[in-house]
C-alpha cells in the first residue's frame, strides 16, 4: 500500500486519497505493529502509524473486512491475529468491534 500511495502522490491525485491507500492495511497498524511485523518476518515497512483517520478511510477498511468476511471465515482470522499479536492488541481490539457490529446491524 505504501509504494502505491507513493505513486498516486506523485501523479498528482489529492493527498487525502493518497493516505487512504496508505492506511488501507487491514485495520491499520500502529508503530508497534509496524516494528513487530518487520521484526517477525524480515521487512523494512518504514516505520509509523498506518491507522485510518477520516471517515472515509475508516469506511473504505470497514467495507473491506465485510467483503473478505464472505471470502473466509472471519473468526479462524480473529483467532489467527489473536496468535499473532495478542487478545490486548489493538489489532484484535478492533476486529472483535467490527465483528460485534456486523452482527449487530447485518445480521439481525
Amino acid at each position: 500500500m505504501i509504494r502505491k500511495s507513493t505513486f498516486l502522490k506523485d501523479s498528482g491525485l489529492k493527498e487525502k486519497i493518497a493516505e487512504i491507500v496508505e492506511s488501507h492495511i487491514g485495520v491499520g497498524l500502529t508503530i508497534s505493529d509496524v516494528k513487530k511485523i518487520n521484526a517477525d518476518h524480515g521487512l523494512r515497512i518504514p516505520e509509523k502509524d498506518y491507522l485510518p483517520q477520516t471517515l472515509e478511510a475508516k469506511i473504505v477498511a470497514y467495507a473491506d473486512k465485510l467483503v473478505e468476511r464472505e471470502e473466509k471465515d472471519f473468526m479462524e482470522q480473529l483467532e489467527e491475529k489473536r496468535e499473532e499479536f495478542g487478545t490486548e492488541s489493538r489489532i484484535v481490539k478492533t476486529l472483535e468491534e467490527w465483528n460485534r457490529d456486523y452482527y449487530k446491524y447485518y445480521k439481525k
